[in-house]
């Protein structure tokens, strides 16, 4: 069953259970609880008319009436809801009986049932629809509860991916090659026609037959199916071979394979396009007999005419070779080396292939529907095109015959056999679309004019030594006389061709090949290789090659001939055993010719004793670089890598094998590194370059390295290579990055405390001076814009901490908290300020436990959270904050290394967003880390995150899946049961003076006058002084009458610690107050234990300030 009727089964469920609910009203149940399930009946009912995305519609069977429907229903239909409930069913399903019959069989079987009907719009537009009706039963009386679900698009996409399979199946069968589908087992699967054609057979006599079996010899069975195997390991390949047709006769093809893969991406079959060569063989066969007969007719000419038949038939080869090279990898629609077309009946060009956006030299797939298919014949032929071949194909379904493309970007010509057919479709015969196959022939026009030529000239050359042999009948004794001299010295070039053939360094062996790629026994060997093994030479003439090496493998040398009669040459190597049981090691090179037309192996074997020997000592000395610490890496003077070291391989990942032979600035270094090339020039320049150089490894990670170059040169000083030594620096680097940004981060708290200072200083007055104004005007309005200016100097004041702890690490003042009230708070900054695209959810129990911490800086905590969440949801998206109690156990403990073993309470900040790929979410809590454009983003957040977290002892964790969300856990260690702090309480009462004398001092004019106007207001006399000296002065002169000295520390002239030392001389027990915007708490403790009483923090309230004087006088 799919989702759909899964989704209409509960809501039946629901529906159902409503009903049971209304109708339960005989049982005995109290009043309230049945309002109450009432209620909840009405709600899920609601519930499922709103949310669901089908047409609901409930029907009395017996009227045919819609007596309830939903919104959904309403849109579909085009009524207003009034109207729907006033509509019958025959109003709204067209085949009225039908859906009667229907009806009538829900009630009978008294299930579910679907079937589809079309629905009439208001519009009168019918509308095709899936519809499952249930019987359901309400207040005792049936009804007939209806989901209809609109299935036009379903009826689109379906006639649509008819009309796509009927194109491709008119593009497969106006192929001019045959197309056959087979499994794994090369059972077939599908044909066209034309291979249908091509080998006599009707489609349903090939159908289901195994086809090696039935299409090929029996000798040529077990190469198809070691071809099918091939494909099964996802080999493409292309192969000329004999195919029997029904009437047995035997047509040469050449076969395309390439594998099918399903959707999991297993091979599941091979597609294959057979082509007709069939009257090329013939051709081919027929050539080669004319050449046949002709080197018989003119054998006994004169050696010109040899020679220059000779190089006549390796052009001939040569020239087939190349027209078999350019019919190779042909493959269906986008890999055929034919241009294949497709246009709308008007022309307009809607598909080429990649054969054919290189032959008109177009760019990009988005340039062919600018096109129109005259634009692609030359100007002479346009009107060929659209006078005679478009008619054609339109009235006959066809045209054949040759017409030349023309290149829009160069203008060049191509000739091609032009196959053009109309597409029609399958329902009307329509024609929807022009396709044309275009076959290159300009290939086959050289060549047959080559033919031609050479045809040509061969006769002319017979008839001219024809003419020739006439004449020279009367001197035929003379050239019998020359023949003799001739034969003697072949003789004498015989005794020559046996002395070369014995005197080399290397062993001979010539040998013929056999069936089923064995070999047969020598039939000739040099005196070196009777020398080597020790044989007579009669002796190794009754031997193989088999018999002479040392651990022969079947398998290995069946590969290994396979490939020498493809390739006609290789070049390999062997080990030779010698009559007395010695081991050779030997380089073979092995070519294929023919001799007596029977084709020949000779393979000169070259004793490699002494280079094994020597690369065996390069080995050694290899495993010795091996054991150094440092990449060590040797590249030709083309930068191509001929020595890599295992140091190498841990560096950058790339093992030896992988690493020879390839360029060493494509495996090392950017595409555009231009370090590369300077410290190449430097290194040929002047022998030697050391330097750093930024470099990648195999999976892509940026790394620098200390590198050393220099030149190696050969034993005639010609420079031949360049050794590379790489020391990898990036780790020291990084540690070089870090106490560099350390640096800038303590000249940015220096700048912090500075400018904390001064608006501290700014604050301080603000503060103090709109408590004095809350009791002088005590009336509403005032009071509520005087706590206003209060609550946002606090948080002025909270937000200059918070700088302060960032950037220098002040911890912040601990104390028993309620989390719900900061969350509370932030969720209020959210709905204000966060897009009404991001919906956000609290879930928060009331019996969370209590932590210990910062309000501000856990504050500043949820901020930035909350604000990384909003920013990776720019389309909109869910917000959920949540807060558990848990107790983190052992394993938790010991799985983070921050955790402890205890209670904990887990704040959790989830998204819905893009979320974090894997491989940079180990990198999101280092500073400066962002994936955030320039100018949007410091990557101080959550480095600043987790620098507050662990000060408060907790730790946090990330979980994130990219395209669902990331879900950050904050863990916070619980507190025992205290009393914490949750919403402000009001002001407490002053307390008031005795008329005592107060010394100011500040540089901050404001912060003097409203320090005195409040102190004054208070009941205390007030004495002020701008600086340290003046408040010297002043002291010394009244310090009988002076009970407290307040004291700004960061004051110009003489600072706060130097008028304390001397305010101590002067009176040693004199009560100092100190102040200031910016102080670190191990100076205030050095300074309260060099005799200050009290610190005052800027700002500091009337409250606080009166408070510590009290202190400091009455000693309480």
């Amino acid at each position: 069953m799919n989702d759909s009727k899964k989704r209409k089964n509960a809501l039946v469920e629901m529906v159902k259970n409503i009903a049971k609910s209304t109708a339960g009203s005989d049982r005995q149940i109290d009043l309230e609880y049945l309002e109450k399930e009432l209620q909840k009946s009405s709600d899920r009912f609601d519930t499922i008319l709103t949310y669901s995305n089908d047409a609901i519609f409930i029907i009395d069977p017996e009227q045919q009436k819609v007596v309830e429907v939903n919104e959904r229903a309403c849109r579909m239909l085009g009524y207003p809801r009034e109207k729907c409930l006033t509509l019958q069913a025959s109003q709204i399903f067209s085949d009225h009986q039908s859906f009667e019959a229907f009806i009538q069989r829900v009630f009978q079987t008294g299930e579910g049932w679907t079937n589809e009907f079309s629905c009439i719009s208001r519009s009168g537009e019918s509308i095709p629809a899936e519809i499952t009706a249930w019987p359901v039963e309400i207040e005792e009386k049936n009804y007939l509860l209806s989901f209809v679900h609109d299935i036009s698009q379903r009826r689109r996409a379906e006639a649509a991916l008819r009309e796509s399979e009927q194109k491709f199946r008119a593009l497969i069968e106006n192929m001019q090659e045959g197309v056959m589908i087979v499994d794994n087992h090369d059972v077939i699967q599908f044909v066209n026609q034309r291979i249908c054609r091509m080998l006599g057979y009707r489609e349903e006599e090939l159908l289901g037959k195994v086809g090696y079996k039935v299409l090929f010899r029996k000798n040529d069975q077990k190469v198809i199916r070691e071809k099918n195997r091939l494909r099964t390991q996802r080999v493409a390949d292309q192969y000329e071979i004999e195919m029997i047709k029904k009437s047995g006769e035997p047509v040469w093809v050449q076969i395309s394979g390439v594998p099918i893969e399903d959707s999991r991406g297993l091979v599941t079959g091979s597609f294959g396009i057979i082509a007709d060569i069939h009257t090329r063989k013939l051709a081919e066969q027929a050539l080669k007999r004319a050449h046949d007969e002709l080197e018989k007719r003119v054998e006994e000419r004169t050696g010109e005419l040899r020679k220059s038949n000779e190089s006549l038939q390796r052009e001939i080869h040569e020239r087939i070779q190349l027209e078999e090279e350019r019919q190779k990898f042909i493959s269906l629609v986008e890999n055929s080396n034919d241009v294949i077309l497709m246009a709308s009946p008007e022309g307009r060009l809607i598909y080429v292939n990649e054969t054919g956006m290189k032959a008109l030299g177009l760019r990009g797939k988005e340039t062919v529907r600018s096109k129109h298919l005259m634009e692609c014949l030359p100007a002479e032929s346009r009107e060929l095109l659209e006078k005679t071949v478009i008619p054609l194909i339109i009235e006959e379904g066809s045209w054949k015959g040759e017409l030349s493309l023309q290149n829009f970007r160069s203008g060049a010509l191509t000739p091609t056999l032009f196959n053009g057919f109309a597409v029609r479709h399958p329902n009307t015969g329509e024609i929807i679309a022009l396709a044309a196959i275009c076959r290159d022939i300009a290939d086959r026009k050289r060549v047959e004019e080559a033919l031609h030529r050479a045809k040509d000239e061969l006769e002319m050359r017979v008839q001219e030594r024809t003419a020739e042999l006439s004449e020279a009948n009367t001197t035929l004794i003379q050239q019998m006389l020359e023949r003799q001299r001739a034969e003697e010295q072949l003789l004498q070039s015989e005794k020559k061709y046996r002395l070369l053939f014995n005197s080399g360094n290397d062993a001979i062996f010539v040998y013929h090949p056999l069936e089923n790629r064995e070999v047969s026994n020598f039939i000739e060997v040099n005196d070196v290789a009777c020398q080597k093994l020790g044989y007579e030479r009669e002796e190794l003439l009754k031997l193989s090659p088999r018999s002479i090496s040392l651990g022969y493998d079947e398998e290995r040398s069946f590969l290994r001939m396979g490939k020498l009669l493809n390739d006609r040459h290789i070049l390999y190597e062997d080990m030779f055993l010698t009559k007395t049981g010695g081991i050779i090691p030997v380089e073979i090179s092995a070519h294929l010719f023919e001799f007596n037309e029977k084709p020949t192996i000779m393979s000169i074997a070259r004793d490699i004793t002494a280079r094994k020997r020597a690369e065996e000592q390069i080995r050694e000395q290899a495993a010795l670089l091996d054991k150094a610490q440092d990449a060590i890496l040797v590249c030709d003077l083309n930068d191509y890598i001929i020595y890599w070291n295992k140091s190498a391989e841990r560096m950058y990942g790339w093992k030896t094998e992988e690493a020879i032979g390839n360029n060493a600035f494509e495996l090392l270094f950017n595409r555009d590194s231009t370090q590369f090339i300077a410290s190449r020039r430097a290194v040929l320049e002047h022998r030697e370059w050391q330097g750093e150089l930024h470099q990648v490894t195999k999976e892509g990670k940026e790394i620098m390295v200390e590198s050393r170059w220099t030149l190696v040169h050969d034993n005639q000083g010609e420079a031949k290579s360049i050794l590379v030594v790489n020391t990898d620096v990036t780790e020291k680097k990084k540690i070089e990055a870090q106490f560099l940004r350390a640096q800038r981060m303590e000249s940015i708290g220096a700048l912090a405390g500075g400018i904390a200072h001064d608006l501290n200083n700014v604050l301080a007055p603000i503060l103090t001076a709109v408590q004095i104004l809350q009791l002088r005007h005590t009336e509403e309005k005032s009071q509520r814009i005087l706590n206003t200016i209060e609550a946002n100097v606090k948080r002025g004041a909270d937000m200059v901490k918070q700088i302060l702890t960032f950037a220098r690490g002040v911890e912040g003042d601990r104390m028993p908290l309620q989390i719900q009230h900061l969350i509370y708070e932030l969720e209020k900054i959210a709905l204000e300020t966060f897009p009404k695209s991001i919906k956000i959810h609290l879930d928060l129990p009331a019996n969370l436990w209590n932590i210990s911490g910062d309000a501000t800086q856990l504050h500043q905590v949820l901020l930035n959270l909350c604000v990384n969440a909003r920013d990776a949801m720019p389309a909109g998206g869910e917000l959920a904050i949540s807060a558990v109690n848990t107790v983190v156990d052992e394993h938790l403990a010991r799985i983070n290394l921050d955790a402890r073993v205890g209670n904990y309470l887990v704040i959790r900040v989830k998204d819905s967003g893009v979320g974090i790929p894997s491989n940079i979410i180990n990198k999101i809590f280092e500073p400066f880390f962002t994936t955030k454009d320039p100018g949007k983003g410091t990557g101080l957040g959550l480095s600043t995150v987790l620098a507050i977290i662990k000060s408060h002892g907790g730790f946090v964790s990330v979980a994130s899946e990219v395209g669902k969300g990331t879900t950050f856990e904050v863990y916070l260690p619980a507190q025992a049961e205290v009393e914490a702090e949750g919403v402000e309480t009001g002001p407490t009462d002053l307390l008031f003076g005795n008329g005592e004398l107060i010394l100011v001092v500040d540089d901050e004019t404001s912060i003097l006058e409203i320090t005195r106007e409040t102190l004054e207001t208070y009941n205390y006399k007030v004495m002020i002084a701008h600086d340290g000296a003046e408040a010297i002065a002043l002291y010394a002169r009244y310090k009988d009458s002076i009970a407290v000295v307040i004291t700004d520390m960061m004051m110009p002239v003489m600072d706060g610690a130097a008028t304390i030392r001397a305010l101590r001389r002067i009176s040693p027990h004199a009560k100092i107050i100190a102040s200031s915007g910016f102080m670190e708490d191990a100076k205030i403790a050095q300074f309260v234990g060099d005799g200050i009483e009290a610190f005052l923090h800027k700002p500091y309230t009337a409250e606080k300030l009166l408070g510590v004087l009290h202190e400091q006088l009455h000693g309480e």
